[in-house]
């Protein structure tokens, strides 16, 4: 399996309101169409293009996340066209193909979403690594510390 390529179509963010008290943030992957695609690398082959749909919504209502894009994946002929009879016919995917598109799907969106969240002011909706220090804190001045 490769994924050869990806980009996105829309890009839509909106903040309606000042985050405050108890916020829920969930996200979603949307798979929305199959469908075979042409490329020409080193004479034609066919890949399957995948559209999506990935969001971010914010309870209460302070804001939401819509991307929405594609990415080209490719596989041997005989797979690629398993998947896409199973989509064309019941929109049911193989597991392994479904798991591996949706990770894909997740690692750029995700990078995106913190991007963009933090552009507006919206709080990240992936827990972020943060330091902390081992050392205990004092409450008492240190002398020494001082800075003039």
């Amino acid at each position: 399996m490769a994924v050869i390529g990806f980009k996105f179509d829309t890009i839509h963010i909106e903040k309606k309101a000042v985050p405050s008290g108890e916020i829920s943030i969930s996200n979603n992957v949307k798979l929305t169409e199959i469908s075979e695609a042409k490329i020409n690398v080193g004479g034609e082959h066919k890949a399957l293009k995948v559209d999506f749909e990935y969001m971010v919504n914010y309870k209460p209502d302070i804001g939401d996340l819509k991307l929405t894009g594609n990415l080209v994946y490719m596989d041997e002929k005989q797979k690629q066209d398993a998947v896409l009879k199973a989509w064309k016919e019941k929109k049911v995917l193989d597991n392994k193909f479904s798991l591996s598109v949706t990770n894909k799907i997740l690692s750029k969106c995700n990078i995106k979403a913190i991007e963009l969240c933090s552009e507006v002011n919206l709080p990240s909706h992936i827990s972020l690594p943060v330091a902390k220090s081992t050392k205990p804190v004092s409450s008492k001045p240190n002398p020494n510390n001082y800075i003039g």
